[in-house]
């Protein structure tokens, strides 16, 4: 979930270019059954999507 919640961030952040960086817990989850094949709750997706926005300095 880590994996997919980086690239959810990376993605957002290109897509932002100077601005805010908002990225979804529907984006990871999406992302994750998509490159993954993993059927995650939307409640994961969030916990970790808020760790690593935490930890890239973003929030």
């Amino acid at each position: 979930m880590l994996v997919a919640a980086d690239q959810v961030i990376t993605r957002a952040a290109r897509r932002a270019g100077q601005g805010p960086v908002r990225p979804t817990a529907r984006e990871v989850q999406a992302w994750a059954a998509e490159h993954f094949l993993l059927d995650v709750s939307l409640g994961i997706a969030a916990q970790a999507l808020k760790k690593r926005l935490r930890q890239r300095g973003y929030r």
